[in-house]
């Protein structure tokens, strides 16, 4: 009951993380913003993002010291149940901290960062943003050749060539898209002057999301089919911790999707 209910706690934390990533998204300008509303109320709006913000920022850094302790205590051993929460909380956090000093600047100054330094700001979210996307589908991807293919992935000491591609896409599709980064409304992300930046991220949503469904469906019918067998109500038990860690990547970006069809939509009109 205490495992049942300390697994609980991952989902619940990773869950409010993830839903609350989103609080970037607002398309809202400082202009517009200074001509709607006091400064008074600017400043409790960038309070609330940065607060909502840190909060998940803090249950992804909760799994991800419970993760170390267990890793410890199993003498430097996991069973992937329990990586898959490290791993994504761990991605997470880079998002976080991205956005977090994002906003910290204009909060303080009432003013966008200087220009180089917002580009630098948009890079590191649109990089970080990236690479989570495919760690979660390299993470799904794998754990469905394991489970339905029944194939034993050799990712390296500590799972280091897990990240080699997550690491590699966002490295190189960040230098056709450094010119677009720039001051995007309340925050630093895009210029708008293209759409270049939310179609690469539209089409990476598709892509990871139909990779992860996919994954999500094999997965969850290996598990059906096991159910008749008494001898893996391990396995069983474990890829259904899996499949809800899946599941909440899969609700954190499909309402992405929305947001990110509006920049494609709207962006390049502003």
């Amino acid at each position: 009951m205490m495992f049942n209910l300390k697994i609980n706690n991952y989902l619940f934390l990773l869950l409010f993380s993830f839903l609350s990533n989103n609080s970037y998204a607002s398309p809202i300008g400082l202009e517009k913003l200074h001509n709607e509303h006091s400064e008074i109320e600017i400043h409790i709006m960038y309070g609330l993002d940065l607060i909502i913000l840190q909060i998940g920022s803090l249950c992804t850094l909760y799994v991800i010291i419970r993760t170390f302790i267990r890793w410890f205590k199993q003498n430097y051993s996991l069973y992937m149940s329990h990586k898959l929460p490290f791993y994504m909380a761990f991605s997470e956090f880079f998002v976080y901290t991205a956005l977090i000093i994002n906003l910290y600047y204009p909060a303080i100054n009432d003013k966008q960062w200087p220009e180089q330094s917002c580009k630098i700001m948009g890079l590191m979210f649109y990089f970080f943003a990236i690479f989570n996307m495919i760690l979660v589908g390299s993470l799904a991807l794998i754990t469905y050749l394991r489970v339905c293919k029944a194939m034993n992935i050799n990712t390296g000491i500590l799972d280091y060539k897990l990240f080699i591609f997550p690491l590699i896409v966002p490295t190189i599709l960040c230098i056709p898209a450094w010119e677009y980064f720039g001051p995007d409304g309340y925050w630093c992300f895009q210029n708008r002057a293209s759409s270049f930046i939310p179609l690469v991220l539209l089409y990476m949503n598709i892509s990871i999301l139909m990779t992860s469904l996919f994954c999500y469906i094999g997965i969850a019918h290996a598990i059906n089919v096991s159910r008749f067998r008494n001898d893996q109500e391990n396995f069983r038990a474990s890829n259904k911790k899996i499949i809800s860690y899946l599941f909440m990547f899969i609700l954190q970006w499909v309402s992405m999707q929305y947001i990110v069809m509006l920049s494609v939509m709207f962006g390049c009109r502003q």
